[in-house]
């Protein structure tokens, strides 16, 4: 199984040491989660292309004087996410990459993010509002998120859905559809490049393919219908 950390069962090894010095100049692209936009760095293009499909439905040309400044650095022993130079996560092989940045990148967000209460759920829009799938881990929610978004349904997210205050309106976490290799084969008719995405490995073991949902207002609050 991929070993990552801060989720997985093992800490990271001690950060190097040269994380305290200048690093090479990383490509960085932009992306926005709730009301946060992350500027995140690359100094390996193959990070990169691991985590464009997953992170493309958020990209963002924007950048704010608060923005939250990411890099992925590269050693012996795997991969760190850096916020501002210090140790946020650890992944010991790339196939463990995309789950642990977008899983920190959410964490982050919803720390800075008002909300009353996170749902475990997943999300599709309605001209009239929104349904809440909610569910324990393995239930289907992703998988039935899947198949309606490939019906004409809006997407809002396939995990995380933010209930604000007074209104109790939803507003979506939006992850990409991480689908496990149990749903692969019965979403086959819906999404038939799914069996040539690339499998990454989450935190837990299991094997996933993403699929990039499309372009939405995912901030924007929705009446629970």
């Amino acid at each position: 199984t991929a070993r990552c950390w801060p989720a997985g069962p093992t800490m990271p090894p001690p950060a190097p040491a040269f994380f305290q010095g200048a690093a090479a100049q990383p490509t960085r692209r932009r992306y926005r989660m709730l009301e946060t936009i992350f500027s995140l760095g690359f100094s390996n293009p193959v990070h990169e292309a691991l985590l464009r499909p997953v992170l493309a439905h958020l990209e963002t040309g924007r950048e704010g004087s608060d923005s939250c400044r990411l890099d992925l650095r590269e050693t012996a022993d795997g991969v760190y996410l850096l916020q501002d130079g210090h140790p946020l996560g650890f992944c010991a092989t790339n196939d463990g990459l995309a789950p642990m940045v977008q899983g920190n990148i959410g964490l982050l967000a919803l720390r800075r993010y008002p909300y009353l209460m996170a749902l475990h759920a997943a999300g599709l829009a309605t001209p009239d509002g929104a349904l809440l799938i909610a569910g324990s881990s393995g239930s289907g929610k992703t998988t039935l998120a899947a198949a309606l978004l490939a019906s004409g349904w809006g997407y809002l997210s396939d995990d995380t859905i933010l209930l604000r205050p007074h209104t109790l309106d939803a507003v979506a976490v939006p992850y990409s559809l991480g689908i496990k290799a149990t749903a692969w084969t019965l979403l086959a008719s819906r999404y038939p490049s799914l069996d040539r995405a690339a499998i990454h490995r989450r935190q837990d073991g299991k094997a996933i393919r993403y699929h990039s949902p499309p372009r939405e207002h995912y901030a924007l609050p929705r009446t629970v219908r």
